[in-house]
Order: C-alpha cells, then sequence, then structure tokens
C-alpha cells in the first residue's frame, strides 16, 4: 500500500500524504470527474473539517486541507494532502486535473489568503460544483455563515450550489429556533429562496473519538462489534485503561452511525455516489 492509504474498511488509521500538491499536478487523475465540493467558512470551529471527513468517509475521493502552518486541525484522521498558502494559486491546477470527488477544506488560519486569490481570479463559481457551508448555533457561527454566502453570491456563485450544514443541533427541539438568523438571511433574500439546510448534524462528541486517533470511517464502515468486545472483556473482569478504551470506542461508534443518516442527506445534495 503507498503512503496515506488505508484498508476500507477497517480500523487503521490513515496517515496524511505528505507529498505537497505539486507532485499531484505532475500526476493527475484519469479516470472518470467526479464533484469538486468546497468546505468553507469565514469562521473557524463550525465543523468544516468534521463535515468533509464524514462526507469523504461515505464517498471517496482526495482530501485537501488547506492550512497556512501546521497546527490547526484539518480533515480529522482521513487521508488528505496538506496544501499551504502559497500554494493555494496550484490548488486550482488539482481541482481541474483529478479525477473522482475533489473534497477541499479551507482552515480559517488560510481563509482571508483564499479569499484574496478568488476574489482576484475570480476561479470561485467555475471550479467547484457545491460550497458547503457549516454553521453553529451561537451568534458568531451563524453570522459567518451568512457573511459567507454574501461573499459567495458576490464572487458570483449560483446560489442553488449552496449548501447548509446546521451542525452541534439540539435533536431535541426545532431548528429554525436555534439558527434564526441565517433562517431570516434565507427568508429576507429570495435568491436563497431555495437553500434549505441540508444536513442538520445533533451535538456529538464526533471530534473527540477523532482526536483518540480513530478514523471516522473506521467507526462507520468497520465490522468489529466494539459492544460485544466491551460486554466481553466486562465479563472477564478486566478493569483500567483497555475497558475504558472500549467502552469510549462502543459509545462514539454508535454515535457516527447515528450520525450517517443525517450526511447521507448531504450527501444526496450534492449527488454524491456513496462509497461501494
Amino acid at each position: 500500500m503507498t503512503e496515506g492509504e488505508t484498508q476500507w474498511p477497517g480500523t487503521t488509521v490513515p496517515e496524511p500524504l505528505n507529498s505537497n500538491v505539486h507532485s499531484l499536478i505532475t500526476h493527475p487523475g484519469s479516470g472518470t470527474r467526479g464533484r469538486r465540493v468546497l468546505f468553507y467558512s469565514e469562521s473557524g470551529s463550525v465543523g468544516k473539517s468534521v463535515v468533509s471527513s464524514l462526507v469523504f468517509a461515505a464517498t471517496g475521493g482526495l482530501v485537501l486541507s488547506v492550512h497556512s502552518r501546521g497546527d490547526g486541525t484539518g480533515a480529522y484522521m482521513v487521508p488528505s494532502v496538506k496544501v499551504g498558502t502559497p500554494e493555494i494559486p496550484r490548488l486550482f491546477e488539482v481541482i481541474g486535473q483529478q479525477s473522482g470527488n475533489v473534497f477541499v477544506d479551507v482552515s480559517v488560519l488560510s481563509a482571508s489568503a483564499f479569499q484574496r486569490h478568488v476574489e482576484v481570479t475570480g476561479l470561485l463559481p467555475g471550479a467547484f460544483d457545491a460550497v458547503v457551508i457549516p454553521t453553529t448555533p451561537d451568534w458568531h457561527g451563524q453570522q459567518a455563515a451568512i457573511s459567507t454566502m454574501k461573499w459567495c453570491r458576490d464572487l458570483g456563485v449560483d446560489p442553488a450550489h449552496v449548501r447548509l450544514v446546521l451542525n452541534r443541533a439540539d435533536r431535541l427541539k426545532p431548528a429554525r429556533p436555534q439558527f434564526a438568523a441565517v433562517f431570516d438571511f434565507v427568508e429576507i433574500n429570495r435568491e436563497f429562496e431555495n437553500v434549505s439546510p441540508d444536513c442538520v448534524l445533533p451535538e456529538s462528541s464526533i471530534v473527540e473519538f477523532c482526536y483518540r486517533r480513530h478514523s471516522i470511517g473506521s467507526l462507520l464502515y468497520s465490522t468489529v462489534d466494539y459492544k460485544a468486545q466491551l460486554q466481553a472483556a466486562w465479563g472477564r473482569g478486566a478493569t483500567g485503561h483497555a475497558l475504558d478504551e472500549l467502552a469510549a470506542l462502543h459509545v462514539n461508534q454508535r454515535i457516527a452511525h447515528g450520525l450517517k443518516p443525517y450526511v447521507d442527506r448531504l450527501i444526496g445534495s450534492l449527488t454524491l455516489a456513496p462509497r461501494p
């Protein structure tokens, strides 16, 4: 297996590809063109990387993670190509050349550089089939989503290509009161009248199991039954770290399976084919 690859399904944690974006330009894809999807918001901590990782886990493709330096979060535990800020101009060459699905996750650390480039070049509308904008119920997350939608509109992106993800929603409450500012904006700005929330993700500990170094894909598609393993370990009288780890895996696998139906709706709206 080459660097960055992992068996699928399974529990192997894929490592980021260390090759830079220039190597992809010299090795373009030769298969069928997939969908080009940008995961973007002017704010950090709204779920761009989590959502892009969930979509990748369900469909497969190439993840391009744009970061100005190495301390951002980025796509969680999926094979990805790190794109530094100086490489942003070459990023658009890669998008045009690669076969299969291409997912671009832009860190808030690189947002200003990315914005400047597409504003100067005008490349944004033609480069992507869809722009996915995650938002959160807090005031800052909603205002960032509204600002990002305005920015896309001003650059000529067809509002029909915009997808909203309402992240960290309380599943026991209606979505509209939790995201009132976003709903009000969409209703007032008629060009966005067809932009309905394509995915409502309930609150979960999804980030926690990523930081435990278990990939989203491994928890979604693994054939391992962590509940059965936990029960067996408990029956043997296991204690300590091993039991805690199995308990965490069981809980997080259940969370991942619970999130999948929500993500499937987003995947359907992006007309992405599910992973074989």
